[in-house]
């Protein structure tokens, strides 16, 4: 088992240190309009006139603000720095509040639109910026995003797909949920902030949100009789859809167990706090073996995208970020069952990244596995989805771990 834990560890942080931080600092830095570059294609081509999103630039964000706490290294300050300083100039709503969807090249507004997963990216990088830093600064753009969220984003005890009080651009939110759904993604990547939150800030008004949260997860989002996540919803809350994504799954099972540790570090209220630890052991064992028993192709590792009930796999992409999840997820519920076939699966899934997605050409890692078919794999290398955050995470998370297992 140390051996494992040691050899896991070490792989993971030298492709975070050796590869993906370096081809960040190094290739996507836009000198020319400030911040970061909005797209370079898998040769290592750049647009320099692409469009610059939200969801990238607070991933960039969080990922340096990290990178700088977990290594206890300046070099990454700088980056996290020049990241903070873009999103708080050209992204950041001054008048109104919260942060637009995309930005042109120069800086100016591309569109105005305020999508709730947007917006919890940026309380997630305001967070760990201002847990890295201790900057006041820092704190209060994460104190605005939090109340910026909870009163424009919540709707009773759920979170609509874009702020109600700016349908500027509303078809932006598509890119999360079908026109009139609910996402159980919006809700995992509000989750993740909140979590990220409480941790520096134990207010009442944080801990209520992330309790809430964590039991809608729980209770509404989180189906018991398949193992998985609920993904679409009506306008109440009530699931609409059947597939799967198993990316989401692996993912969702360690997020979950991290928030409720978080509550329970911090909660006075210790019964509620018991039971959701408790139960978020249950949900993230279960649902984690859920995914690495359907999901993992046996031949060479890897997991698939979508899935349906029948075990039908409907989305046969082996998504670059679902990998990273997976790792986490399998560690996380080795932890807690102490079970070794979890053990086993992370580093076969890691054994997979190493073959057939990590980008030993141009550097970072391919949006997927070499073995899906080349019009399942994206061209970008970057994009406003294709960032550092996932696999840079999963070495954190990894590093931090083992470290903690093996009191080093």
């Amino acid at each position: 088992m140390k051996q494992q834990l040691e050899e896991l560890r070490f792989r993971m942080q030298e492709d975070v240190l050796d590869n993906i931080l370096p081809f960040w600092m190094d290739r996507t830095v836009d000198e020319k309009n400030g911040g970061f570059i909005g797209e370079m294609t898998s040769d290592g081509t750049i647009r320099d006139d692409a469009d610059k999103y939200l969801v990238l630039n607070a991933r960039l964000l969080w990922t340096f603000s990290a990178a700088n706490r977990v290594f206890d290294d300046p070099q990454y300050l700088p980056f996290a720095e020049r990241a903070f300083d873009y999103l708080t100039t050209w992204f950041w709503d001054h008048e109104n509040g919260g942060g637009f969807w995309a930005v042109h090249a120069d800086g100016s507004p591309a569109v105005r639109s305020k999508v709730t997963y947007g917006q919890g990216f940026l309380l997630y990088a305001f967070s760990e910026y201002a847990r890295a830093t201790g900057r006041p600064e820092a704190f209060d753009y994460a104190d605005r995003i939090f109340h910026y969220i909870d009163q424009e984003c919540r709707q009773d005890d759920h979170y609509v797909e874009i702020a109600r009080s700016d349908q500027s651009d509303a078809k932006a939110a598509l890119a999360i949920a079908p026109a009139g759904q609910l996402s159980m993604n919006t809700h995992l990547h509000i989750l993740e902030p909140l979590t990220a939150y409480a941790r520096i800030r134990q207010t009442d008004d944080a801990l209520r949100a992330l309790e809430n949260m964590i039991r809608l997860t729980a209770e509404v989002i989180y189906n018991s009789e398949t193992h998985h996540f609920n993904y679409f919803f009506d306008q109440q809350m009530k699931p609409v859809s059947r597939e799967f994504s198993f990316g989401h799954d692996i993912e969702g099972s360690w997020l979950l167990f991290e928030a409720a540790e978080v509550y329970h570090r911090v909660s006075k209220d210790r019964d509620r706090a018991d039971h959701w630890l408790s139960r978020s052991r249950e949900i993230a064992v279960e649902m984690a073996g859920a995914v690495l028993r359907e999901a993992m192709d046996p031949e060479i590792g890897g997991i698939y995208d979508l899935g349906l009930p029948d075990g039908t796999i409907v989305g046969p992409e082996k998504v670059w970020w679902a990998q990273a999840e997976a790792v986490v997820g399998s560690l996380n519920a080795w932890q807690i069952s102490q079970d070794g076939w979890f053990l086993d699966q992370a580093l076969i899934i890691w054994d997979y990244i190493e073959d057939y997605i990590i980008n030993n050409e141009e550097g970072e890692w391919l949006a997927a596995g070499r073995d899906s078919k080349p019009e399942q794999n994206s061209p970008f290398l970057v994009s406003p989805w294709k960032c550092p955050y996932h696999n840079s995470r999963a070495a954190f998370e990894v590093y931090e771990r083992v470290n903690q297992i093996l009191k080093v």
